[in-house]
């Protein structure tokens, strides 16, 4: 199909009237300056056919060649075949004047019948002698009937006339640019190309080089298209490919080829940041590379940033160039300051070489892409790195995270490959590889892997210290019987003996982790244990902080738990390492515990969902969100987080699971269902010699759920045998738990007395969730005993604590939210039941003004007078008088009295 001329009319208008006017014997030259594609051959071709039609116009043409360039008249021999007094050298001065007129006035006599029209092609290409002799003809041709026409490249040297010497009155030069976008749509439209496809062939033509456009229309597949290939496989033929190679290679402008080489590269590794062209005209090597907005590089930049150009200009590259310039892009990046994780798509098309800033490179991108959740970048990069040399301590790092991330989709080979490190005589750190595998394995429910893989590195270790941590540790996660787990202790006293400086506050402290769980060790012996400093070694130091969270945890120190848990967390935690797991669950529990639900929901939902889209389960958050949410009374919600484990799997995080299950069937009155998850949680834990209660307190839950179920002889013994572990550890929250247990299951008068005990202990730690709980035993067991006003008074007491919000830890924002909306609807529910015990409570209770209704629902809430001037924004003393009239009123005197004499029914 002929392809019609577009914004080509200026240059036909003035050849027209170039053509009028030599026709009338007053002779013209036009210079048609374009580069390689622009399309001025077709243009010439154009005219010498509008202007030769009907024999108006006798064409002479002649082609320069650059083979030719040197040889002089070699192209006045192609306008004058004929003529055999050319000479072959350079000719003297007087000699070349009267030469060059002969050649005149031979034309003269040639045009005199007919006028003559001269093309000369790739003038920039002639021999110098040629191009004078023209620039010559142009000062005689005002009384010649001639039109000389001539192409050029668009650096032949001149001003805007022509080149030097040239006659400006007898002619002009007129720069042929490319297409514009609404033209290069047309000609698209034309070939059935329309939409996205026929606008992405304007960038992918260069911005409208005629040559590339012309091509990739004729390569393009039928049928019509809105949108172009991808790459240049789903192209009909080769020719829009061979059409880039040849644009590039020409020669009208220098370097070209290098800079878009470059620009390819760049924009292949990295297609969303915007080139900088100063570092790749470097990169491109030397030679006088196009600058950025100069007319040679801007189609440049449209070329490459088309797929299909990228991919034409590399593959007509040569391989090891492509290579260089890659390298030498990628380094100063580097160098620059050039984020890694940005310099991925170099870094995967780069031979690992082990030079060492392309190692610390391949590092520093893989630990960012962790970070960005991107862990199939992620392992690229990893097994790309380990490809090539690296230093003992690079490679053992790079291989435990790729096996790490492998671990969720094949775990076959992520074992083989961390015992391929492990079996390596330069594995830099064998404690760090096996601790991390074995745990791993654990976690997904290969506990005897694990336990093999940690006996296996044992012998590798020479750090004696560290060998017996590894193995309580493994131990620990692979729920093996406590007589076995003993043994693994024994050595670890064993090893304190010889007290390894690196590794001992961590082989203490998992010791203790285990005599704690044992029941062998109070909580003050415990704490002790953990005053020391932490290790050295980074993944000594993670065991460290895994132990001495758990402890202070237990020990009722919850603040200092949860800030030792984030300090020893990244800001992104890597779900692949055990240890983290662990940090996770500690800083949930300590939220939980403490009534941050809020928080906990906040901090963990969108973790677990992305362990769960990794393969790992997180049973420990999946359990305290469910529990979180059931505090707040999102019963229909609470579920949720505990439906999406599916069925158990031998994780030792299970039991927290049928702790929560229990907890939720409890508090719904399921007394069946909570006894048999406290059941199968307290036989698991037994089974591994876990008695210390501190830890998933499924004694005290199974034995409320016997006393519920009129089982109380059961439910006292089991309560019994709670206390009694709950003594030797020996925090106030554990005791007092226990001590409620223990009274729910005596009942009657010797119940009571225990319940007060429980409620007066609890209140001293801080454990508000259970201490709302014994609350309302209290006061149900007082209710019971006939003691009304004193039941409404606990009741009242159970929701002033649930109702409360949670006290601030440390710097943290405070919560506006309940300890437990759960708990504080209970305590209403039985204080209604109970009754208010004034005659004309409703009555009294619609006296309040406006006011005095807001200041009483925040005293409902737990604020202090301060906090509650602070929220109307009053004074403290305007809040001092509207309480004071309320409790007139109300006939009550004090914050209690207050809570029972509205709480019941009342909208607060």
């Amino acid at each position: 199909m002929e392809q019609p001329l577009l914004e080509r009319d200026e240059a036909l208008r003035t050849a027209a009237a170039y053509a009028r006017s030599a026709r009338s014997g007053e002779g013209r030259w036009l210079l048609l300056r374009g580069g390689t594609g622009s399309g001025r051959t077709a243009l010439l071709r154009e005219l010498v056919r509008r202007e030769t039609s009907g024999g108006r116009m006798r064409p002479v043409s002649a082609y320069a060649s650059r083979d030719e360039t040197g040889y002089p008249f070699a192209l006045l021999r192609q306008l004058f075949p004929h003529r055999t007094g050319l000479p072959y050298d350079a000719p003297a001065p007087h000699r070349e004047h009267r030469l060059f007129q002969r050649l005149v006035d031979d034309l003269a006599a040639e045009a005199a019948d007919t006028p003559l029209l001269i093309t000369v092609e790739a003038l920039d290409r002639a021999d110098p002698l040629s191009r004078r002799w023209l620039g010559y003809l142009t000062r005689r041709l005002g009384s010649l009937p001639l039109f000389v026409v001539l192409t050029t490249g668009p650096t032949t040297p001149g001003g805007t006339g022509g080149p030097d010497g040239w006659c400006e009155e007898t002619g002009t030069n007129l720069p042929l640019s490319f297409l514009g976008e609404h033209s290069v749509t047309r000609l698209a439209a034309l070939r059935d190309v329309h939409g996205n496809a026929a606008r992405d062939c304007f960038h992918a033509s260069a911005g409208g080089n005629p040559l590339l456009l012309h091509a990739l229309l004729a390569d393009l597949p039928s049928p019509t298209r809105t949108e172009l290939p991808t790459n240049l496989a789903g192209l009909a033929g080769d020719r829009y490919r061979t059409a880039v190679a040849r644009w590039l290679d020409a020669d009208d402008v220098p370097a070209r080829r290098d800079l878009a080489l470059a620009l390819a590269v760049a924009l292949t590794a990295d297609p969303d940041t915007a080139p900088d062209l100063g570092l790749l005209r470097d990169a491109a090597g030397p030679g006088p590379a196009p600058h950025a907005g100069t007319p040679a590089a801007d189609p440049l930049l449209r070329l490459c940033a088309a797929p299909l150009g990228r991919e034409a200009v590399l593959v007509s590259a040569d391989g090891a160039r492509t290579g260089a310039v890659r390298h030498t892009i990628a380094r100063r990046l580097y160098r620059d300051g050039t984020p890694a994780l940005r310099l991925s798509g170099y870094l995967l098309d780069l031979p690992q070489t082990g030079e060492e800033w392309l190692c610390h490179a391949l590092e520093e991108a893989a630990e960012s892409a962790l970070r960005a959740e991107r862990p199939t970048l992620t392992a690229e990069l990893l097994r790309h790195s380990l490809t090539g040399p690296l230093t003992p301590a690079l490679r053992s790092a790079a291989a435990l995270r790729l096996s790490a991330l492998e671990l969720a989709r094949c775990p076959e080979t992520a074992t083989r490959r961390l015992r391929e490190n492990l079996a390596r005589a330069d594995c830099h750190d064998p404690y760090a590889v096996a601790s991390a595998l074995s745990g791993a394995l654990a976690a997904r429910g290969r506990p005897d892997t694990a336990v093999r893989i940690v006996e296996e590195a044992g012998e590798r270790l020479g750090d004696e210290g560290a060998r017996a941590a590894l193995r309580v540790t493994a131990a620990g996660l692979a729920g093996r019987p406590v007589r076995l787990r003993d043994t693994e202790v024994t050595e670890v006293h064993d090893a304190l003996g010889t007290r390894p400086p690196t590794t001992d506050p961590a082989v203490r402290v998992i010791a203790t982790v285990h005599e704690a769980l044992v029941g062998r060790v109070d909580v003050t012996t415990a704490l002790d244990t953990i005053d020391s400093r932490p290790p050295d070694r980074m993944t000594l130091r993670t065991t460290w902080a895994v132990g001495s969270a758990a402890l202070l945890e237990w020990a009722d120190r919850l603040g200092d738990a949860r800030d030792l848990a984030v300090r020893s967390l990244p800001t992104r935690p890597d779900l692949h390492e055990p240890g983290h797991h662990f940090l996770l669950a500690t800083r949930a529990t300590a939220d939980f515990r403490t009534g941050h639900h809020r928080r906990l929901i906040e901090e963990n939902t969108l973790l677990v969902r992305s362990a769960g889209e990794h393969g790992i389960r997180l049973p420990y958050l999946h359990a305290l969100l469910a529990l979180a949410r059931y505090e707040r009374g999102e019963d229909d919600r609470a579920r949720a987080p505990l439906d999406a484990l599916g069925p158990p799997d031998g994780h030792p995080g299970w039991n927290e699971v049928l702790w929560a299950r229990a907890r939720i069937h409890a508090g719904r009155g399921r007394w069946e269902l909570a006894l048999a998850d406290y059941l199968e949680c307290g036989g698991n834990m037994s089974a591994q010699g876990m008695v210390n209660p501190v830890c998933q307190a499924w004694r005290p839950g199974a034995a409320i759920a016997l006393a519920r179920l009129g089982r109380r002889g059961e439910a006292a013994a089991l309560a019994e045998e709670n206390l009694h572990h709950a003594r030797v550890w020996g925090t106030p929250r554990v005791v007092g738990t226990a001590l409620r247990a223990q009274g729910i299951a005596l009942g009657g008068r010797r119940g009571l007395l225990v319940l007060g005990q429980a409620a007066d202990l609890l209140a001293t730690a801080p454990a508000p969730l259970e201490l709302a709980e014994a609350l309302l035993d209290l006061g149900r067991a007082e209710a019971a005993a006939g003691h009304a006003r004193k039941a409404r008074a606990a009741f009242g007491e159970a929701l002033s604590r649930a109702g409360r919000p949670p006290a601030s830890v440390r710097d943290d924002r405070p919560e506006t939210e309940p300890v437990s909306t759960r708990l504080a609807a209970v305590a209403r529910r039985a204080l209604g039941e109970a009754g208010s015990g004034v005659p004309g409570h409703r009555e009294a209770y619609g006296q309040l003004t406006d006011a005095e209704h807001r200041v009483v629902r925040l005293v409902l809430q737990g604020l202090t007078n301060a906090e509650i001037g602070e929220t109307l924004r009053v004074t403290r003393r305007t809040v001092e008088t509207h309480l004071t009239s309320s409790y007139k009123k109300l006939g009550v005197s004090r914050r209690t009295q207050l809570a029972v004499r509205l709480a019941a029914g009342e909208p607060y």
